[in-house]
């Protein structure tokens, strides 16, 4: 019995580290993670201190994955520098409370803005909003789920970016710090997972000191994190918020997750993050405080 009861967590415990997410079944199980793995190695431990010295190497291999997701944050000390504020929110393409999703924006007062679902409705009412207060934008709406818009109130110049299909936005402020606003694909089945994958690995060869966006991966996907691995940071855990989440928000039968991130290069300090009302879409909105430390920044 207990060499059953053993089986199954070991197996999700390896499928964590040796089995990659480019297909869907593992690319959803690689996002439920923090709702199955961690269980199962808590499993392990228990039932592999029960059969004694026969157990330990389970026991360790429990403990690898145990540690880091579990592992605690020391006292946040905010970098100085120039500060820049950038807000991302996924508006979900058919959520029409415009007004109270671009009055929560607004009172944000960011630097930046990110906004994926774009659809020709958000379109027109980012057109006639008070968001012109950010007169610097590109807006790309779509009657699907990828139209995509970037505004900034600072001067930049913008750049249209094809990820792999799917349009993304790249801005250069004033200071030369280039934001790069995106929608990856949802790896929900057989036709999207392997493009979401490529989109994911295409992601770390762009020139960006900010990505900002719904990447559809948690932290826990190997994608995700082979994406960190090249020297981004992602800003919620530079401030010990690893685990917060940002959808589904009830509005989907799932546990909750975090797909909206904000990644930041080695020139940048994160400050803070929080998450603002969603207002009618299943996504959150994030907002990222950031600072550019002189002479820093690639």
């Amino acid at each position: 019995m207990h060499t059953l009861l053993l089986s199954v967590p070991v197996a999700l415990l390896a499928l964590h580290h040796l089995v990659d997410d480019s297909t869907a079944v593992t690319a959803a199980l690689h996002a439920l993670s923090g709702w199955l793995f961690v269980p199962a190695a808590c499993l392990a431990v228990v039932v592999a201190l029960r059969v004694h010295q026969r157990g330990w190497p389970y026991v360790l291999l429990a403990v690898g994955v145990l540690l880091p997701a579990l592992r605690g944050h020391g006292p946040h000390v905010a970098p100085e520098g120039e500060p820049l504020r950038v807000v991302t929110a996924n508006v979900l393409m058919v959520n029409d409370a415009y007004d109270e999703v671009l009055a929560e924006l607004f009172a944000a007062d960011p630097d930046v803005i990110v906004l994926q679902e774009v659809s020709h409705g958000w379109g027109a009412a980012l057109a006639g909003s008070a968001l012109d207060a950010w007169p610097y934008r590109r807006v790309i709406p779509q009657d699907g789920s990828f139209g995509i818009a970037v505004l900034s109130r600072v001067p930049a110049r913008f750049e249209t970016v094809d990820l792999l299909g799917v349009p993304a936005v790249r801005a250069v402020l004033d200071d030369g710090t280039t934001v790069l606003g995106v929608h990856t694909l949802p790896p929900r089945n057989a036709e999207y997972a392997p493009l979401w994958h490529a989109q994911m690995g295409l992601l770390a060869e762009l020139d960006a000191d900010v990505v900002a966006g719904d990447l559809n991966a948690t932290r826990h996907h190997p994608s995700y994190r082979r994406l960190l691995a090249t020297g981004m940071r992602d800003a919620h855990a530079e401030v010990g918020r690893a685990s917060a989440s940002t959808w589904p928000n009830g509005v989907f039968p799932v546990p909750p997750m975090r797909l909206d991130h904000v990644l930041v290069g080695p020139g940048l300090g994160v400050v803070g993050v929080r998450e603002l009302p969603a207002h009618g879409s299943d996504h959150a909105p994030v907002v990222a405080d950031l600072v550019l430390r002189p002479g820093q920044r690639s």
